[in-house]
């Protein structure tokens, strides 16, 4: 068994065994009561609890900036004042999305053009689109098969 999962199943006080995490109710619980420890953790901040349940993602912090990595790669990144969210983002869409909500999307700085990278204002967007963006940098820096894993494992298409 993962040993997440038998951590905050024992933590919650459920009786569970390897072959039923495939159920989608014990999976749903086990899943809210792992992400209620990690608001809790990290004061409320649904950014970094979400992307803490990244496979192979991890924190640092960069010149006292939050700053998430896959290997090498930064694939998310969080101003100091949490006004921004700078988060890994297709160039070709990058323009359209800053036109189309500017109160949400800004362009990155000239020097970060060259990568594929936005800047998102969290205030601005709902738990839904912040996981979507989130879950979606975090797809762009991992190996196709992580992504597809995840991807099963959370019932996407």
């Amino acid at each position: 068994m993962p040993d997440t999962a038998e951590r905050v199943a024992r933590q919650s006080g459920t009786i569970v065994q390897a072959a039923n995490l495939y159920d989608p109710v014990l999976n749903v619980q086990l899943g809210t009561a792992y992400l209620r420890q990690l608001l809790a953790m990290f004061g409320g901040d649904e950014i970094r609890a979400v992307a803490q349940t990244l496979p192979r993602s991890y924190e640092v912090l960069v010149r006292g900036q939050i700053k998430f990595r896959v290997g090498q790669i930064v694939w998310l990144a969080l101003s100091t004042d949490g006004e921004r969210m700078g988060c890994g983002f297709p160039k070709e869409m990058r323009q359209a999305a800053v036109e189309a909500e500017p109160h949400k999307f800004q362009l990155p700085s000239e020097s970060d053009m060259r990568c594929n990278w936005i800047h998102v204002r969290p205030a601005a967007i709902d738990a839904d689109e912040m996981r979507d963006l989130v879950e979606e940098a975090w797809s762009r820096a991992v190996p196709l098969y992580v992504a597809q894993e995840y991807g099963q494992a959370r019932g996407y298409r």
